[in-house]
């Protein structure tokens, strides 16, 4: 078109966002069909949809809202549950504990690098 001078008015950032929600939406596809699993095998995604109540994922096509918030939030109960592994370990009772310390960059550097090796590598 005569108008188009850039591409804003082309609107080639549109196709960039769009672009963007299928690469999101393959790849928590792709995460779902690889790691679901069965209800009863302990760790699967299936096993964590039953704990959170998301019955919709058991169907052949789940929506995907649905999916992405299962999916966060079960990546979010996984990182606290390795939070709440590592301070124990290091004697700390609750994430209230830890927090009052007001402890260094450092200090909370270290923490972050422990649980990395030791739950994300």
């Amino acid at each position: 078109r005569c108008q188009d001078v850039n591409l804003w008015k082309c609107w080639k950032v549109l196709q960039v966002a769009l672009a963007l929600f299928h690469l999101v939406l393959n790849l928590i596809w792709t995460v779902h069909l690889k790691y679901q699993g069965s209800v009863v095998a302990t760790g699967s995604l299936s096993w964590f949809y039953g704990l959170l109540d998301k019955a919709r994922l058991g169907n052949p096509h789940p929506d995907y809202h649905t999916l992405l918030m299962a999916l966060l939030q079960t990546l979010d109960a996984l990182l606290l549950d390795a939070w709440h592994k590592i301070l124990n370990k290091h004697g700390f009772s609750s994430f209230t504990a830890f927090a009052k310390l007001n402890l260094s960059p450092k200090t909370i550097h270290a923490f972050v690098a422990e649980l990395h090796s030791t739950f994300a590598s």
